[in-house]
Protein backbone atom coordinates (compact mmCIF):
# COMPACT_ATOMS: atom_id res chain seq x y z
CA UNK A 1 0.00 0.00 0.00
CA UNK A 2 2.75 2.44 1.04
CA UNK A 3 4.92 1.58 -1.96
CA UNK A 4 2.01 1.97 -4.41
CA UNK A 5 1.10 5.38 -2.96
CA UNK A 6 4.70 6.54 -3.26
CA UNK A 7 5.17 5.22 -6.80
CA UNK A 8 2.13 7.12 -8.01
CA UNK A 9 3.59 10.39 -6.71
CA UNK A 10 7.25 10.24 -7.76
CA UNK A 11 7.54 12.44 -10.77
CA UNK A 12 10.88 11.25 -12.08
CA UNK A 13 9.51 7.71 -12.45
CA UNK A 14 6.74 9.07 -14.66
CA UNK A 15 9.16 11.02 -16.84
CA UNK A 16 8.92 9.69 -20.39
CA UNK A 17 5.76 7.69 -19.63
CA UNK A 18 3.21 10.14 -21.01
CA UNK A 19 0.47 8.52 -23.10
CA UNK A 20 2.01 5.99 -25.54
CA UNK A 21 5.63 7.07 -25.13
CA UNK A 22 6.45 4.43 -22.54
CA UNK A 23 10.07 3.41 -22.13
CA UNK A 24 9.39 0.22 -20.19
CA UNK A 25 13.03 -0.79 -19.73
CA UNK A 26 13.94 2.60 -18.28
CA UNK A 27 10.73 2.70 -16.22
CA UNK A 28 11.29 -0.75 -14.66
CA UNK A 29 14.90 0.11 -13.86
CA UNK A 30 13.80 3.24 -12.01
CA UNK A 31 11.01 1.36 -10.23
CA UNK A 32 13.47 -1.28 -9.01
CA UNK A 33 15.87 1.44 -7.87
CA UNK A 34 13.12 3.33 -6.05
CA UNK A 35 11.54 0.28 -4.38
CA UNK A 36 14.96 -0.84 -3.10
CA UNK A 37 15.54 2.60 -1.59
CA UNK A 38 12.05 2.74 -0.10
CA UNK A 39 12.36 -0.72 1.49
CA UNK A 40 15.66 0.33 3.05
CA UNK A 41 14.05 3.53 4.37
CA UNK A 42 11.14 1.58 5.91
CA UNK A 43 13.52 -0.89 7.58
CA UNK A 44 15.65 1.92 9.03
CA UNK A 45 12.64 3.92 10.24
CA UNK A 46 10.52 1.12 11.65
CA UNK A 47 10.24 2.46 15.21
CA UNK A 48 6.63 3.53 14.82
CA UNK A 49 4.14 2.45 17.47
CA UNK A 50 0.72 1.36 16.21
CA UNK A 51 -2.15 1.46 18.70
CA UNK A 52 -5.82 0.59 18.35
CA UNK A 53 -8.20 2.91 20.18
CA UNK A 54 -11.33 1.07 21.26
CA UNK A 55 -13.94 0.67 18.50
CA UNK A 56 -11.52 0.78 15.61
CA UNK A 57 -9.54 4.04 15.33
CA UNK A 58 -5.98 3.13 14.26
CA UNK A 59 -3.20 5.32 15.70
CA UNK A 60 0.43 5.57 14.60
CA UNK A 61 2.85 7.26 16.96
CA UNK A 62 6.39 8.24 15.96
CA UNK A 63 8.87 10.07 18.21
CA UNK A 64 11.92 11.97 16.99
CA UNK A 65 13.79 12.85 20.14
CA UNK A 66 15.32 16.16 19.05
CA UNK A 67 12.52 17.39 16.78
CA UNK A 68 10.99 20.80 17.47
CA UNK A 69 8.16 20.20 14.96
CA UNK A 70 4.93 18.28 15.58
CA UNK A 71 3.05 16.79 12.64
CA UNK A 72 -0.32 15.07 12.59
CA UNK A 73 -2.39 13.39 9.91
CA UNK A 74 -5.97 12.13 9.85
CA UNK A 75 -6.42 9.67 7.00
CA UNK A 76 -9.77 8.30 5.85
CA UNK A 77 -9.43 5.18 3.70
CA UNK A 78 -12.04 6.46 1.27
CA UNK A 79 -10.92 8.22 -1.88
CA UNK A 80 -11.76 8.56 -5.55
CA UNK A 81 -12.49 4.83 -5.96
CA UNK A 82 -15.50 5.32 -3.65
CA UNK A 83 -16.92 8.36 -5.52
CA UNK A 84 -20.61 7.98 -6.31
CA UNK A 85 -20.05 11.03 -8.55
CA UNK A 86 -16.50 11.45 -9.93
CA UNK A 87 -14.70 14.14 -7.92
CA UNK A 88 -17.01 14.17 -4.89
CA UNK A 89 -14.36 13.15 -2.33
CA UNK A 90 -11.96 15.78 -3.65
CA UNK A 91 -14.78 18.34 -3.35
CA UNK A 92 -15.47 17.13 0.19
CA UNK A 93 -11.80 17.64 1.04
CA UNK A 94 -12.22 21.32 0.06
CA UNK A 95 -15.47 21.77 1.99
CA UNK A 96 -14.05 20.42 5.26
CA UNK A 97 -12.19 23.74 5.51
CA UNK A 98 -15.45 25.68 5.20
CA UNK A 99 -18.53 26.17 7.39
CA UNK A 100 -17.84 26.02 11.11
CA UNK A 101 -14.27 24.92 10.38
CA UNK A 102 -13.36 28.31 8.85
CA UNK A 103 -13.02 29.75 12.34
CA UNK A 104 -10.89 26.78 13.44
CA UNK A 105 -8.64 27.21 10.39
CA UNK A 106 -8.15 30.89 11.26
CA UNK A 107 -7.21 30.00 14.86
CA UNK A 108 -4.75 27.38 13.65
CA UNK A 109 -3.12 29.79 11.23
CA UNK A 110 -2.91 32.42 14.00
CA UNK A 111 -0.95 29.85 16.04
CA UNK A 112 1.47 29.42 13.13
CA UNK A 113 0.19 25.99 12.10
CA UNK A 114 0.37 24.83 8.49
CA UNK A 115 -2.70 22.93 7.22
CA UNK A 116 -2.95 20.82 4.10
CA UNK A 117 -5.15 18.13 2.55
CA UNK A 118 -5.17 15.85 -0.46
CA UNK A 119 -7.30 13.17 -2.10
CA UNK A 120 -5.87 10.05 -3.69
CA UNK A 121 -7.50 7.02 -5.28
CA UNK A 122 -7.77 5.25 -1.94
CA UNK A 123 -7.70 7.98 0.72
CA UNK A 124 -8.75 11.48 1.78
CA UNK A 125 -6.09 12.99 4.04
CA UNK A 126 -5.79 16.07 6.28
CA UNK A 127 -2.48 17.20 7.78
CA UNK A 128 -1.20 19.83 10.20
CA UNK A 129 2.31 20.89 11.19
CA UNK A 130 3.33 23.27 13.96
CA UNK A 131 6.03 24.16 16.45
CA UNK A 132 6.08 21.63 19.29
CA UNK A 133 5.69 24.53 21.72
CA UNK A 134 2.26 25.24 20.22
CA UNK A 135 1.22 21.60 19.78
CA UNK A 136 -0.94 21.39 22.91
CA UNK A 137 -3.05 24.25 21.52
CA UNK A 138 -2.94 23.23 17.84
CA UNK A 139 -3.72 19.50 17.99
CA UNK A 140 -7.06 19.71 19.88
CA UNK A 141 -8.20 22.35 17.38
CA UNK A 142 -7.16 20.10 14.49
CA UNK A 143 -9.17 17.23 16.02
CA UNK A 144 -12.15 19.58 16.40
CA UNK A 145 -12.30 19.90 12.57
CA UNK A 146 -13.77 16.38 12.54
CA UNK A 147 -16.38 17.05 15.20
CA UNK A 148 -19.69 16.89 13.32
CA UNK A 149 -21.69 14.84 15.81
CA UNK A 150 -24.79 16.94 15.08
CA UNK A 151 -24.45 16.29 11.35
CA UNK A 152 -22.13 17.54 8.61
CA UNK A 153 -23.54 20.74 7.08
CA UNK A 154 -22.59 22.30 3.74
CA UNK A 155 -23.60 25.87 2.93
CA UNK A 156 -25.03 26.16 -0.59
CA UNK A 157 -23.37 29.52 -1.32
CA UNK A 158 -19.97 28.37 -0.05
CA UNK A 159 -20.21 25.29 -2.26
CA UNK A 160 -21.05 27.35 -5.36
CA UNK A 161 -17.96 29.51 -4.76
CA UNK A 162 -15.77 26.46 -4.17
CA UNK A 163 -16.99 24.80 -7.37
CA UNK A 164 -15.34 27.68 -9.27
CA UNK A 165 -12.06 27.06 -7.42
CA UNK A 166 -12.18 23.32 -8.20
CA UNK A 167 -12.94 23.97 -11.88
CA UNK A 168 -9.82 26.18 -12.06
CA UNK A 169 -7.81 23.41 -10.42
CA UNK A 170 -9.19 20.92 -12.98
CA UNK A 171 -8.18 23.12 -15.94
CA UNK A 172 -4.64 23.43 -14.55
CA UNK A 173 -4.32 19.67 -13.96
CA UNK A 174 -5.53 18.82 -17.47
CA UNK A 175 -2.69 20.93 -18.87
CA UNK A 176 -0.09 19.38 -16.54
CA UNK A 177 1.71 16.38 -18.07
CA UNK A 178 2.65 15.05 -14.63
CA UNK A 179 -1.04 14.90 -13.64
CA UNK A 180 -2.00 13.25 -16.93
CA UNK A 181 0.84 10.73 -16.58
CA UNK A 182 -0.28 9.99 -13.01
CA UNK A 183 -3.77 9.10 -14.27
CA UNK A 184 -2.41 6.96 -17.11
CA UNK A 185 -0.15 4.97 -14.78
CA UNK A 186 -2.96 4.63 -12.22
CA UNK A 187 -5.19 3.07 -14.87
CA UNK A 188 -2.62 0.27 -15.30
CA UNK A 189 -2.32 -0.33 -11.55
CA UNK A 190 -6.00 -0.53 -10.63
CA UNK A 191 -8.85 -2.78 -11.71
CA UNK A 192 -11.14 -1.81 -14.57
CA UNK A 193 -13.90 0.54 -13.44
CA UNK A 194 -11.95 2.06 -10.54
CA UNK A 195 -12.23 5.86 -10.57
CA UNK A 196 -8.71 7.26 -11.11
CA UNK A 197 -9.63 10.82 -12.17
CA UNK A 198 -9.64 12.34 -8.71
CA UNK A 199 -11.06 15.76 -9.67
CA UNK A 200 -13.75 14.57 -12.11
CA UNK A 201 -14.53 16.38 -15.36
CA UNK A 202 -16.33 19.71 -15.80
CA UNK A 203 -19.83 18.20 -15.86
CA UNK A 204 -19.11 15.95 -12.87
CA UNK A 205 -18.05 18.92 -10.73
CA UNK A 206 -21.07 20.97 -11.78
CA UNK A 207 -23.56 18.25 -10.87
CA UNK A 208 -22.23 17.64 -7.35
CA UNK A 209 -24.78 18.98 -4.85
CA UNK A 210 -24.57 19.71 -1.13
CA UNK A 211 -26.54 16.47 -0.58
CA UNK A 212 -23.83 14.54 -2.48
CA UNK A 213 -21.14 16.08 -0.25
CA UNK A 214 -23.05 15.14 2.91
CA UNK A 215 -23.53 11.57 1.63
CA UNK A 216 -19.80 11.28 0.86
CA UNK A 217 -18.95 12.57 4.35
CA UNK A 218 -21.30 10.12 6.07
CA UNK A 219 -19.94 7.20 4.00
CA UNK A 220 -16.33 8.17 4.72
CA UNK A 221 -16.10 9.30 8.33
CA UNK A 222 -16.21 6.42 10.79
CA UNK A 223 -13.61 5.01 13.18
CA UNK A 224 -13.04 1.70 11.42
CA UNK A 225 -12.04 3.64 8.30
CA UNK A 226 -9.75 6.18 9.99
CA UNK A 227 -6.09 6.38 10.95
CA UNK A 228 -4.52 9.08 13.11
CA UNK A 229 -0.77 9.62 12.83
CA UNK A 230 1.29 11.78 15.18
CA UNK A 231 5.00 12.52 14.84
CA UNK A 232 6.77 14.66 17.40
CA UNK A 233 9.59 15.07 19.92
CA UNK A 234 9.65 13.76 23.48
CA UNK A 235 8.32 17.16 24.59
CA UNK A 236 4.84 16.14 23.38
CA UNK A 237 4.92 12.45 24.22
CA UNK A 238 1.69 12.49 26.31
CA UNK A 239 -0.36 14.03 23.51
CA UNK A 240 -1.22 10.86 21.57
CA UNK A 241 -3.72 9.50 24.09
CA UNK A 242 -5.46 12.87 24.48
CA UNK A 243 -5.91 13.58 20.74
CA UNK A 244 -6.83 9.98 19.90
CA UNK A 245 -9.49 10.09 22.62
CA UNK A 246 -10.90 13.32 21.17
CA UNK A 247 -11.07 11.84 17.66
CA UNK A 248 -12.62 8.68 19.04
CA UNK A 249 -15.39 10.78 20.62
CA UNK A 250 -15.94 12.92 17.49
CA UNK A 251 -15.88 10.21 14.81
CA UNK A 252 -18.75 7.68 14.94
CA UNK A 253 -18.42 3.92 14.75
CA UNK A 254 -19.84 2.05 11.77
CA UNK A 255 -23.63 1.66 12.26
CA UNK A 256 -23.85 -1.84 10.80
CA UNK A 257 -21.53 -4.79 10.34
CA UNK A 258 -23.20 -5.62 6.99
CA UNK A 259 -22.32 -2.19 5.68
CA UNK A 260 -18.74 -2.58 6.87
CA UNK A 261 -18.43 -5.94 5.11
CA UNK A 262 -19.68 -4.33 1.91
CA UNK A 263 -17.01 -1.66 2.16
CA UNK A 264 -14.22 -4.19 2.74
CA UNK A 265 -15.34 -6.09 -0.34
CA UNK A 266 -15.22 -2.89 -2.37
CA UNK A 267 -11.66 -2.21 -1.22
CA UNK A 268 -10.61 -5.60 -2.57
CA UNK A 269 -11.59 -4.53 -6.08
CA UNK A 270 -8.29 -2.62 -6.16
CA UNK A 271 -5.45 -4.60 -7.74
Amino acid sequence: KVITEHLLQVKYILNGCYKNKFNWEGLMSKLDEYVTGLKQYLEENSEVLRREVRHGLACYHSVEEHSTITQAKVQFYHGAFADHIPGVHHALEHMLFKGKNKEIVQKLEHLGASLNAYTSIGSTVFTVECSSRKAFEVMPLFAEMFNHKDGFIVDEEEWKLEQTVIQSERVESEADHDCVAHDEVAKTLYADGVQVNILGNEDDINRITTADLIKAYNDMVYRENTAFMLKHGVYCSNMMIHIAALLNSFIPSYPSRDRLNGYVFKKRELT
